[in-house]
């Protein structure tokens, strides 16, 4: 899928990178990137993060370091737009250029596990650790901070932090595409499509007709920008998106995550879950409920 590229001017006037507080009723729904870094900390909301070629849930409490030119949206689950109150979206977000200080200046010795992490994150990475106590004070701090100096020096504290931390996990895969080509955006529409419709019928057709191409010339097109087959990809939207409805409390029964993910035939929704799972439905909440106290 071809993300949009978007060009930042939110920084804080002259200053090299950008601290931002927000709360919305829901993410939008756009499939984009930049050029630079950014520091994701949700501590409201849950929902599901499309991140380089990762579909996941996302839950609150999560840090998350992206990488320069690092495709991703963060898509809310469907309740958060309904316009209710009791739900909205809070975080905090920072975004920085990977050289923010110079090309050098993360070579020096007392700075290169910093740099080191810089290069890391080309594939995004959530942090498990105790960054996910230690860091938080410090993102509110900076957005209290006296002034611009102020704030540079707790990004480096915050930067060395989860350079130290032992457990992470890298989130989109290794072999996955890093640079874009901005003047072409079809699969933009398509990708964004998906989003917006995985839990309804969609056909080859549908999503050809949207990027302009007959369905051969699109299904090259979009494994060789993606590396997978379409019917594949919609495929782990719909069984990311009903994992996290088979870990919910409220979930009613497989049958009903399997209609509500997209599918319209219980065998079909098995078949294809184990196939990616590597396990059954049932077997997938017998074997995570206690992790996660379904």
């Amino acid at each position: 899928m071809k993300p949009q590229f978007i060009r930042r001017n939110d920084r804080f006037f002259n200053e090299s990178f950008a601290v931002k507080w927000y709360r919305l009723p829901h993410f939008e729904r756009f499939w984009h990137y930049h050029t630079e870094m950014e520091l994701a900390y949700n501590f409201k909301s849950t929902g599901t993060r499309f991140i380089g070629d990762s579909i996941a849930p996302f839950e609150e409490g999560e840090i998350i370091l992206l990488g320069y030119n690092l495709p991703h949206v963060w898509l809310n689950d469907p309740q958060y737009f309904e316009n209710r109150a009791d739900l909205y979206t809070e975080g905090i977000n920072l975004h920085f250029e990977k050289n923010i200080l110079g090309n050098s200046f993360f070579v020096a010795e007392e700075l290169k596990e910093i740099g080191q992490l810089i290069e890391r994150a080309s594939r995004g990475i959530i942090f498990l650790g105790e960054s996910k106590k230690n860091v938080p004070p410090l993102l509110f701090e900076m957005l209290d901070a006296k002034d611009s100096f102020e704030r540079l020096i707790l990004l480096l504290k915050v930067l060395k932090i989860l350079a130290n931390e032992t457990e992470y996990q890298y989130i989109a895969s290794l072999g996955y595409p890093e640079k874009f080509d901005t003047k072409d955006a079809r699969m933009s529409k398509v990708f964004n499509y998906i989003l917006h419709n995985f839990q309804s019928p969609i056909t080859l057709n549908d999503v050809a007709e949207i990027a302009k191409m007959n369905k051969s010339a699109f299904c090259r097109y979009f494994k060789k920008v993606t590396n997978k087959h379409f019917v594949q990809y919609l495929n782990e939207v719909r069984i990311s998106y009903a994992c996290k409805l088979l870990l919910e409390q409220n979930t009613k029964s497989i049958t009903d995550v399997c209609f509500a993910s997209g599918y319209n035939n219980l065998s079909n929704f098995n078949q294809q879950f184990k196939k990616i799972k590597k396990i059954s439905p049932s077997d997938f909440i017998q074997k995570y409920s206690l992790v996660f106290k379904v």
